[in-house]
């Protein structure tokens, strides 16, 4: 065995500035689409212009043709130096198209002409300032945001200054910014009387000089304190306040203010020591107060939140109402539903309501709408449109919700709307034969879309219903067939591409939602067998099949193992394959069970796959990756190749090198996730070798038609990544490998790169392998010093930590001499390491070639090179270069 270096200047090593390689993933565009928070309606203009807040109040856009089409605001929401500050939300001039906003750190005050202007600091007289903190700042418990502009004439724009957990302060503007003045302190001490009044102002639509808020009053001291919520008035700006004639209660929320003659009132009041709202409708004032019905608020498993009215002055006896809801109790069965799964307890959920006798009945929408029960699919806001009460618009996680007949009938309207979409799956198809160019699918928010230009652009395949949650899609064929179940779980919905939708009831014992369908495999054998699989109710999951595409089902079978996962063979009908621990294996569909894979031999399963061509079986558990090509009868590790990991604990380091989401690509080519790299398995030459990197990439696929190509979701970017594979990159999976000071263990801006290439094996290169004794490698390095230490005069030094199989508990330390002689290391005295190359004038780029040949011994590798100044600095690769020799 032999070791050897080689230190190059920085002229000669120009060619190694790509030799950490690059992560080439590129993010497409998304469909139209994205989350939408916050909704109003300008009525200065004809037709009204929608205003929508997109992507967490970070964009706007606007839709002057009632939603058909969106335009983006090509001015930031909010200046730009308020982008870490989410209160600084902009708000319109009702009389004018003039925008303000305010930085809630400094207090500056902007506004902006039209919708498309450029924000403009507005300078307000000497003397007539916002106050501003010393220093210039907010300390971090003030913030500073507008609260109404009330369209008197002119415009009165009310700001709120709180200090801590008080509101604060009111200000209020009527130049648009110039002058401020303050009106009234939130928090007044009357002695005997104490009031906090809220800083949610509003004004009465037809006298908008009269503004109005909910306050707070406490009487009393100690055990006789009383506190009440009330309404309260005032006429002159917030100087003074008069109460209403609402009576007091322990909580007063306004629901919704109707602009009829005289204004209607809607408010909730919380009954005492209870979670039941009760929905009262009266004059602003509190004359005829009415108390109505109101819907279920509260059980032993949901509590209301939060309930939004809406509704227009020409029909105000239509109200809408959407209901914020918390889960108290939240049921296991709901949390393997979508990715990543939800554990919260409080999970949220929203209802719509609807009432035609101005809230005296109320009608729960189910119709068309989406399941909205897991938090991001919840609605944000509602609108209404001004002179059709037919017509109602929510801001939803799922984008622009409208219906145009009262909620019977639901529409998504996300035309030119470019935000993050909620993308639920990526799917390649799983036949060759079913495409013709290459393609990447995606599942969002009940839609299907596919892009043959690696997301550049995208086209819809087809649209379940809303009311509907996607289960699977068959791809083994053309055109697609797309399943799913409605959200009152009565039926199955099968779609293809390009026809009409198709329902089937579903089994009796599913109609009943909490036994919500957990999985529903399809088979590439007979396009109308389907194997349906429910969540585990009282420790039981049931397994029905049908065999004409969902028209009359049976019942297989029930099982108790609730780590249970099930596979369908796609060969052999009748055929499951079940991981509960080990494997198992039925050939009379799920009547009898045959282990044919045991814990002891292959591991704890995660995933299993199988060819459709020779009918291999591949299996991943934590051990690493099994084959077997006689059924299961026999079972051999693929490891090899496999991209190896190192894991501390207790400062040991050991290697994993276990393979995960194991996949097979449409032609039977075998993948997998190997640490932070996708690999490919050469069965000619039972190797793993890097094929794409893999760092903030998940739920990949590989393109059918091009296996060169792959597609995945970016979890830092949020969007739809593609990567095309130039074959061979030798040097792509090489990395980055940080970089610190041993002497104080502090890291430095030193830039160390490096990896281990299997020459006969794999053309490319990576940090660290799996591999056997009998192959030979080239592990070699790049060292960028410190921008201080060029010039100066260094060691190179190369060290490894070794652990040899029979000896699990001890580690050995080794280093390497000029003569490339293997000398032993006591692992800690780091004055002690011998010059691997001595005297080296440090350049730019500095490459180390540690080994080329094979390995003489089985055991773990950690190898570590650096460079060591003559006044003891030791710099050296954090990360180490890692060899598993089997």
């Amino acid at each position: 065995m032999k070791f050897y270096t080689l230190i190059l200047w920085g002229g000669l090593l120009s060619s190694m500035q790509s030799f950490a390689g690059e992560n080439n993933w590129t993010i497409g565009h998304q469909p139209d689409g994205g989350s939408a928070y916050r909704l109003w309606v300008d009525t200065q203009t004809t037709p009204y212009t929608l205003f929508s807040e997109m992507g967490n109040n970070t964009t706007l856009y606007y839709s002057t043709d009632k939603s058909e089409n969106w335009v983006l605001s090509q001015a930031p929401l909010v200046p730009k130096e308020s982008y870490e500050y989410p209160y600084s939300v902009p708000v319109k001039d009702p009389h004018a198209d003039i925008w303000y906003a305010l930085q809630a750190k400094t207090g500056v005050f902007y506004k902006r002409e039209g919708i498309q202007g450029e924000w403009v600091a507005v300078t307000a007289d000497a003397g007539f300032e916002l106050p501003i903190q010393e220093g210039g700042y907010y300390p971090p418990e003030q913030r500073i945001q507008i609260r109404l502009i009330a369209p008197t004439t002119p415009s009165s724009i009310y700001v709120n200054l709180a200090e801590g957990s008080i509101a604060g302060k009111i200000y209020r503007s009527q130049d648009g910014g110039k002058r401020w003045e303050e009106m009234f302190n939130t928090w007044q001490d009357n002695g005997n009387e104490r009031l906090s009044f809220s800083p949610d102002l509003f004004a009465d639509p037809n006298n908008p000089a009269t503004i109005y808020t909910t306050a707070y009053q406490t009487t009393g001291q100690g055990d006789a304190t009383i506190t009440v919520a009330r309404l309260y008035q005032s006429t002159d700006g917030g100087k003074h306040w008069t109460a209403t004639n609402h009576p007091a209660s322990p909580t007063f929320k306004v629901a919704t203010v109707i602009p009829t003659q005289p204004a209607t009132l809607y408010s909730l009041t919380l009954m005492p020591n209870t979670e039941t709202w009760t929905l009262n409708r009266s004059t602003l004032t509190g004359d005829n107060l009415t108390t109505l019905n109101l819907f279920p608020t509260s059980s032993d498993d949901f509590y209301t939140r939060k309930i939004q009215l809406v509704a227009n002055a020409q029909q105000p006896q239509t109200l809408y109402a959407i209901q914020t809801a918390n889960y108290k109790n939240f049921p296991s069965y709901y949390r393997s539903l979508r990715y990543p799964p939800i554990q919260d307890a409080g999970l949220e959920f929203n209802r719509i309501y609807k009432s035609i006798d101005g809230g005296n009945t109320w009608t729960l929408l189910q119709a068309g709408l989406p399941y909205s029960t897991m938090s991001y699919n919840r609605i944000h806001d509602a609108v209404i449109d001004p002179n059709n009460a037919d017509i109602l618009y929510l801001a939803s996680s799922y984008g622009i919700l409208k219906t145009t007949d009262g909620g019977n009938h639901w529409q998504l309207k996300n035309q030119g709307i470019h935000e993050t979409r909620n993308i639920e799956a990526v799917f390649s198809p799983n036949s060759v034969a079913a495409i013709d160019t290459p393609s990447v699918y995606i599942y969002s928010n009940g839609e299907f879309f596919q892009s043959t230009d690696r997301g550049e652009t995208w086209q819809t395949l087809t649209s379940l219903s809303l009311s509907t949650t996607n289960l699977a899609v068959n791809s083994y064929q053309t055109p697609f067939k797309f399943y799913g179940y409605t959200n009152d779980c009565q039926s199955l919905s099968i779609q293809v591409q390009g026809e009409t939708e198709i329902r089937h009831p579903l089994p009796t014992t599913l109609q009943t939602c909490p036994n919500l369908i957990h999985h529903l495999l399809t088979v590439p054998y007979d396009n109308k067998v389907l194997y349906l699989i429910t969540n585990f109710i009282n420790g039981k999951a049931s397994v029905f099949k049908t065999t004409d595409d969902g028209a009359t089902w049976s019942a297989l079978f029930e099982e108790t193992n609730t780590s249970s996962t099930f596979i369908v063979d796609p060969i052999t009908p009748q055929v499951l394959y079940k991981i509960a621990g080990a494997l198992y294996r039925s050939t009379d569909d799920g009547k009898t069970w045959q282990v044919i894979g045991s814990m002891d031999l292959l591991g704890s399963l995660v995933q299993i796959g199988i060819a459709t061509d020779t009918h291999t079986l591949y299996a991943q558990s934590y051990k690493g990756i099994f084959k077997s090509t006689d059924q299961g009868a026999t079972w051999t590790m693929i490891n090899h190749g496999l991209q190896a990991k190192i894991e501390s604990y207790n400062n040991d380091e050991n290697i994993s090198f276990t393979g995960s989401e194991l996949t097979l690509s449409a032609s039977n080519t075998v993948y997998a996730r190997s640490y932070n790299t996708i690999a490919r398995y050469y069965p000619e030459k039972n190797v793993w070798c890097p094929v794409a990197p893999l760092t903030s990439i998940y739920n990949w696929r590989i393109d059918a038609y091009d296996e060169n190509t792959l597609y995945g979701r970016d979890f830092l970017k949020d969007g739809i990544a593609s990567y095309t594979r130039n074959n061979p990159e030798p040097e792509l999976f090489s990395g980055t490998l940080g970089a610190y000071t041993v002497n104080t263990a502090f890291p430095t801006d030193a830039i160390f790169k490096g990896g281990i290439q299997l020459p006969n094996l794999c053309t490319e290169t990576a940090k660290g392998f799996y591999l056997p004794l009998t192959s030979p490698v080239n592990i070699r390095g790049t060292i960028q010093p410190e921008t201080k230490h060029l010039g100066q005069t260094a060691d190179i030094v190369v060290y490894a930590a070794f652990k040899h199989p029979l000896l699990p508990n001890q580690t050995l330390y080794f280093m390497l001499g000029e003569d490339n002689s293997i000398q032993v290391w006591d692992g800690k005295d780091v004055t002690a390491l011998v010059p691997f190359k001595h005297n080296v004038t440090l350049a730019e780029q500095n490459e180390v070639i540690m080994y080329q040949g094979q390995f003489v011994a089985t055991g773990q590798l950690f190898i570590r090179f650096g460079y060591r100044l003559a006044d003891g600095t030791l710099i050296v690769n954090q990360e180490s270069l890692v060899v598993d020799i089997d």
